[in-house]
């Protein structure tokens, strides 16, 4: 299965008035990631479909994968929303991957850093190393059927998602 890891656009900064899980995504997030998310669209081939979009239950990540989906049903290739707490902070990797193996097929994971890059390393390299997930980047890994082991296929930042 292939595995999309996607980390959420341009956020509001943290205020001390308002609760981190309510930050949205700012006018400037929202329009990027709708342009990276129908690069993302085009580069799918054919075969491709995504049929499931799990999220982090905070609001910036959920608009993410709000944005996705409908940039995914444009084309014809619609996808399910569902919020996952184990994309909360801090991360739970093990629960994640038994929630996108639940979900059968290929699956996208919203959420945040630094725990998609440290995923990406543990999954990818046996390491947490130094990948570097931008605001909007998206990963694809082919995922091996069992345990935690997969090839990284692309890391792609956001401003080339937009050229696409």
């Amino acid at each position: 299965m292939k595995l999309y890891l996607v980390r959420h656009g341009i956020a509001e900064e943290a205020k001390d008035t308002k609760p981190d899980g309510q930050r949205a995504l700012t006018a400037e997030g929202i329009e990027k990631f709708k342009q990276a998310a129908k690069g993302f669209v085009r580069m799918l081939d054919e075969a491709e479909k995504l049929g499931v979009i799990l999220t982090s239950p905070l609001v910036r990540a959920r608009q993410t994968a709000e944005i996705l989906a409908k940039a995914l049903a444009k084309e014809g290739k619609p996808a399910t929303v569902k919020a996952e707490a184990s994309l909360d902070f801090p991360g739970d990797l093990n629960k994640a991957i038994d929630a996108a193996r639940a979900a059968r097929g290929d699956v996208a994971l919203v959420g945040h850093e630094p725990y998609l890059s440290e995923w990406i390393g543990r999954l990818c390299f046996l390491s947490v190393g130094s990948v570097e997930m931008k605001k909007g980047a998206i990963a694809v890994i082919e995922l091996e059927e069992a345990g935690l082991r997969g090839t990284l296929l692309q890391l792609l930042p956001p401003r080339v998602l937009r050229k696409l």
